[in-house]
């Protein structure tokens, strides 16, 4: 998977099948190495995501104290999932990540890059 928000912003997924991508904020910005899948439409059984924003879902939610498509819980593994990939990065290491804990398992290193310093006198 390819994803740049650099010059035009976009994503691209390849498999051994060929590609599909989208550009972000373009109406007609899908497209794919095959022309087919341009024109799939969903089935009954298949899964059918809402054509909203997450931003005009919590909007939306907000105002109408519905929940929003996405739960908090995913919200917060998919931030975390983000965060445990720059650590790796970072320390340059196999991390293994409980997620009870919400810690790694056996890196001191990579622990103490969970939560910077707070100024005083913030604390949590």
């Amino acid at each position: 998977m390819i994803y740049t928000n650099a010059g035009r912003p976009f994503v691209r997924v390849e498999g051994t099948g060929g590609w599909i991508e989208h550009t972000w904020f373009k109406e007609d910005g899908l497209i794919a190495s095959n022309e087919e899948w341009l024109s799939w439409k969903p089935g009954p059984n298949d899964v059918q995501f809402p054509l909203i924003s997450e931003k005009q879902d919590f909007v939306n939610c907000i105002k109408s104290r519905k929940e929003t498509m996405i739960p908090a819980e995913i919200g917060h593994r998919t931030a975390s999932m983000c965060q445990i990939g720059h650590i790796a990065i970072q320390t340059g290491a196999k991390l293994k990540w409980n997620p009870e804990t919400e810690h790694f398992m056996g890196n001191d290193e990579a622990n103490k890059l969970l939560a910077r310093p707070q100024r005083g006198p913030w604390r949590v």
